[in-house]
Formats: C-alpha cells, structure tokens, sequence
C-alpha cells in the first residue's frame, strides 16, 4: 500500500512572467484554485542561481551558485531538498533541460530532455509519463519538472537572431512582436500545466499531492537596452515573479504581500513537518505560512492579528551578455522593499534608485531627488555585499 505522506510536485515555468499570467485562461484558472503569490523575488534572474536558492533556502552568495562559472559549486555543507525528502523515505525524480539546472544531489532518477525537440504537448505527455511512474513505485514521491518551451521559443526567437546591444531589438516594432509571441509561449505553459493537473485528477491523487508553480525569472521583451532576455539587469520585469501552491491544506487566495523565493524551502519543510538538520548550514529563507495563516483567518476576521510585513529581498546577477557581462562573480546587486528598489551596478560603479509603486517600469533613477532613502537602501544593500565577502571564506 502507497504511504500517506503527500507527494510534493515542483512545476518550474521556466522564463514566464507574473503580469502575462493573464494572457492564458489554464493559467487563470488554475491558480484561483490555490494560493497564489502574485509578488514573489527571485534571488537571481537566470535559472542556475535561481533554483538552487529555491532549493536551498539560501542566496547564492551563501549556497555557492552565485554565477554562471558556479553552476556546479553547489556547498557540501547544506542540504539540499530532494535530500531532506530521500531521507523521510520519497522517491525523488526531476526532469530539466539541462544538468546545469540543478544539483542531482538526493535524486533516485534525474533526466535530461531536449527542449527543442520535444512540443510543449510531447513535453506534457514525457512529463506525464515521469508522474506515472513515480506514483508507480508506491512511495511518496518528490518530482521536479522544468517546462522549458517558454525558453526554447525566446532561444530561438531572440538570442539567436540578436545582440544584447542591437538596437533594433528594443524598437517598438520589435517589443510588439515579442509581445505577441511571449503570449502564445505562455497559452501554451497553461495548456501544459492543466494538462498536469487533469492527469493527476485522473490518477486520483490529486488530494494528497502537493504542486508548486512557479518561474524561476521572468524575460525581457525589450524594455531595457543591454538585455534581449534575462540576467544581465535586476528590473522587475525578471525578478518579480510568483508561486502557486495546489493542495486542499492551502486557502484560496491571491496574495500580493512580496515574499522571496529562498522561503519556499522552509515552507515545504514546515508543510511537510521535516526537522531541519542542524548540523547543516542554516537556511535564510522564512516559511510563508504566517502570512497564508493570516490571508486563511482574516476571511473569517478582519480583526485578526496585524497584516504580515512584506520581506525585503536582496537580488543579485552577473549577466554572460548585456553592457558588462560577468560570468564569474555577480556584479550588479540590489534591495527590493514593498517600495523602493536600490541597484549597485558595480563594474561601472552606478547607482539607481526607483519608486517602484510610482514608477513601475524603472525610467526615473531618484538617487539625488531622494537621498534620504537612497542613503539609507545603500547601507543596507552594504550589509549584504559585506555577507557576501564574508561567505565566499566559509
């Protein structure tokens, strides 16, 4: 007889973007179905970094993949998810583009597929297949899944017909058509992700598993000259991305509170009530059912307790592309409040300052218009840089 224990799927939509989210009716309408976060912050915009913090609950300065030449640097001395849940008895599989794209540490199976080659219907039915037979092995079962075709269509649309610095890219003409296209990538990333969800109806599990949506980053359409897709800059339009949780335990709601993507760690631990290793380094990340606790009783009471803080994000990135590429150290870094938003673009040497509520496409830099909340974000992103010093002794 299969274990009790709930099945935890991940869905990484690899590169889709939070505010296109609208422009696919699967999309919308799985995830009224669930706990969404709608203002999410990734630690880095580009897949590597990215995942393992999601992964490891920490920043890439602290979990060793803090650049593209780190991919496989990930430390020895943490633990890394699939770890955690090979231990507790799951059965672990993931299925990537690419064996960059995480660790196998903790995987029973881990496959590779080609991102070209497949549809994103073959894609979903080789996922699928992955899904049957995990559940096959009548453990509970942990399974990552990259959707790759959002990727793989920008791949083909963009990097490999431009230059991070050609100027006909961000022509109006051209952000027209990326954005025609970008909509049907995401249609199809919501074909697929129903496609997962109806098969799992249809093996009568879906009660007891747990899957997890997310995007790893989102990509440029050409708002910023210097970036055709992702990882050379830290604007909202790749680290501001969501989440979406799927299981009767979570609520539904729709959540704009900003978390960031090192506290799905703890939060799956928590759900999944595993004890943290403590002879392991310690995680970063906080789980996020304080503020899912707040947004389930405050349907019931508007007196309930105080509204939940929005986390402060720090995000950092070293692009292989772009004005001031930098593929083996981050070199442009930045803090991320509810608010404000503060850049250190350290190989030139810049600063940028934006009121993100006021001006959320990033045009007016407020550096000397507010210096008292310049001042002050700049002094604390330095406590991050100086941690990140520190990290790289440890």
């Amino acid at each position: 007889m299969k274990a009790s224990k709930t099945n935890v799927i991940m869905i990484c939509l690899d590169g889709a973007r939070v505010d296109y989210i609208d422009k696919s009716n699967d999309l919308k309408d799985l995830f009224i179905r669930g706990t969404f976060f709608e203002n999410s912050i990734v630690s880095s915009p580009y897949t590597v970094a990215s995942i393992h913090s999601i992964m490891t609950g920490m920043y890439g300065y602290l979990n060793g993949v803090n650049a593209y030449n780190n991919m496989f640097k990930l430390r020895d001395n943490l633990k890394f998810l699939p770890e955690y849940l090979n231990e507790e008895g799951y059965h672990t599989t993931a299925d990537v583009l690419g064996e960059a794209v995480i660790s196998k540490r903790g995987f029973d199976d881990f496959t590779v597929h080609e991102e070209n080659r497949l549809s994103s219907k073959q894609l979903m039915l080789h996922h699928q297949e992955i899904i049957k037979k995990a559940n096959n092995t009548n453990k509970p079962f942990f399974t990552f899944l990259q959707y790759s075709k959002i990727h793989a269509g920008c791949v083909e649309n963009i990097a490999k017909k431009f230059d991070d610095l050609d100027e006909s890219y961000y022509s109006d003409n051209q952000k027209n058509k990326n954005r025609d296209k970008f909509v049907e990538y995401m249609q199809d990333a919501g074909k697929y992700s129903k496609g997962i969800v109806d098969y799992l109806t249809n093996l009568e599990i879906l009660d007891n598993t747990l899957i997890i949506f997310f995007s790893d980053h989102g990509t440029s359409l050409g708002e910023k000259v210097g970036e055709k897709m992702y990882g050379s800059f830290v604007y909202d339009y790749t680290i501001k991305t969501f989440f979406h949780f799927y299981n009767p335990s979570f609520p539904i709601r729709r959540i704009k509170t900003q978390i960031r993507c090192i506290d799905i760690f703890p939060t799956i631990l928590e759900f999944l009530k595993i004890i943290p290793d403590p002879s392991r380094l310690n995680y970063q990340g906080e789980s996020l059912f304080p503020i899912i606790n707040y947004s389930r009783k405050n349907l019931i009471s508007k007196f309930f307790s105080s509204k939940p803080e929005d986390r402060i994000a720090y995000v950092e990135t070293g692009g292989l592309g772009g004005h001031w590429p930098s593929p083996a150290a981050p070199n442009v870094k930045c803090i991320r409040t509810e608010r404000w938003k503060i850049i250190h673009n350290l190989t030139p040497d810049t600063w940028e300052l934006y009121d993100i509520l006021e001006d959320p496409s990033e045009k007016d830099n407020l550096v000397f218009s507010r210096k008292d909340i310049f001042f002050k974000l700049k002094k604390f992103l330095r406590t991050f840089e100086k941690r990140s010093d520190k990290a790289k002794k440890i």
